[in-house]
């Protein structure tokens, strides 16, 4: 017992127990992409102020960002189950490449506007890839925590690189980090190269005596419908504040691009290690429990950025701040085990889509929130909160 809690810990808490050959090799180009995206994506914000955006004008990009988003993950589903899963994650990490090639010739914000709708398309391959990794995992009772671990990777990639962005730009500017997170990114999508095709099965290999009763199939199809209303309201909730801590930090608190980038990183290790805690506890205690913590921890560390401005402080609270998102690898596990093996990839694109939408609807709100007063969209946020937690109490989300 012992040699397997000391295993445990070696492993920093990993399935990999429940993990395939390909899905490490995923992870780890997932690691790989989220280090060059990191280090530019948190001072993004910044960057666009820089070229000539107003706080509104940064609402609207990220909108602009997150419409091609919402509009990307169901079409995306449809491809997942009838093509090979990684070649069309290959095809949609590619039109991600070139998002920061795009930025970084770009010489005022509205040049920027073609990079932010590739990266919202190549959300095409999100259902592909959640699909891939449930497939994949060799003990499905773990698919919560598995889907935790492939999320926190990305995460992992992110702890280190936005303080290296923020002090890099300072150094030779944001223009050549670009650059930099371009190769990055051609490396990450490379990896796709070397993992195991995956195709879904057909219907008509699932017709067997063991079907679901139309009844079942029904409250499947609630159940998914339920899951989708509360992730895009976790999502409405906190994006209006999250997309606008960066300017937050330096209107309030005058931080530099470095503090900026280290919050960033302080708030991405809080996401890859709470993301394996809360995996487990939606694996063992139920999804909308680790869905419930998520919701407690945005709720105490936003009302901590508010009232409390020291910057130290404010680094402990990034951390646990990370952690509160984590609730995305809860959804996608619940609505991957009941969703039919052959249609796996369209019912994954549903909640994603209804995210995408919130995510498109939250910085614009934002924005304007925020050019009011930088504390208007952390209050907004706050009392949104409270219908989303009595949504998550009710009967639908009961396991």
């Amino acid at each position: 017992m012992a040699q397997i809690g000391f295993k445990r810990i070696l492993t920093f808490g990993f399935p990999f127990e429940a993990m395939s050959r390909d899905v490490k090799l995923i992870c780890l180009s997932n690691f790989i992409g989220a280090f060059g995206e990191g280090l530019y994506m948190f001072v993004l914000p910044l960057y666009l102020i820089d070229l000539h955006a107003s706080i509104v004008e940064v609402g609207i990009f990220f909108s602009i960002m997150y419409l091609f988003s919402a509009l990307a993950p169901i079409p995306g589903g449809f491809i997942a189950d009838k093509f090979d899963r990684r070649k069309v994650v290959f095809f949609a990490w590619g039109l991600w490449t070139f998002t920061p090639l795009i930025y970084s010739f770009s010489n005022h914000w509205a040049e920027m506007i073609p990079g932010a709708i590739l990266w919202g398309a190549s959300m095409i391959g999100g259902p592909a890839i959640n699909a891939y990794v449930v497939t994949s995992a060799k003990d499905k009772s773990k698919t919560a925590t598995l889907l935790a671990s492939f999320n926190s990777t990305w995460a992992l990639g992110y702890i280190f690189s936005p303080a290296i962005g923020g002090y890099l730009t300072t150094v030779i500017g944001i223009k050549k980090v670009l650059l930099v997170t371009t190769l990055f990114s051609a490396v990450c999508t490379s990896v796709y190269l070397f993992i195991s095709s995956q195709y879904a099965p057909k219907k008509t290999e699932n017709r067997e005596s063991t079907q679901p009763s139309p009844k079942v199939s029904r409250f499947s199809r609630n159940r998914l419908l339920a899951w989708s209303l509360l992730y895009a309201s976790l999502v409405f909730t906190m994006q209006i504040a999250r997309t606008f801590i960066a300017p937050y930090l330096q209107d309030v608190m005058y931080a530099d691009d470095f503090y900026v980038g280290l919050f960033g990183s302080v708030n991405f290790a809080g996401f890859a290690i709470l993301a394996l805690l809360i995996g487990r506890i939606g694996d063992k205690w139920g999804k909308i429990n680790g869905v419930l913590i998520c919701i407690f921890l945005y709720v105490v560390t936003a009302e901590a950025i508010i009232f409390y401005q020291n910057p130290l402080f404010l680094l402990l609270v990034a951390f646990f701040w990370g952690g509160s998102v984590t609730y995305g690898a809860l959804v996608a596990s619940i609505i991957g085990a009941i969703a039919p093996e052959a249609s796996r990839g369209k019912w994954i694109s549903i909640p994603m889509s209804s995210s995408m939408i919130a995510s498109v609807i939250a910085p614009y709100l934002g924005g304007y929130l925020y050019e009011i007063s930088p504390f208007i969209p952390f209050v907004v946020s706050l009392v949104a909160a409270i219908p989303v937690t009595v949504l998550a109490l009710t009967n639908p989300f009961k396991e």
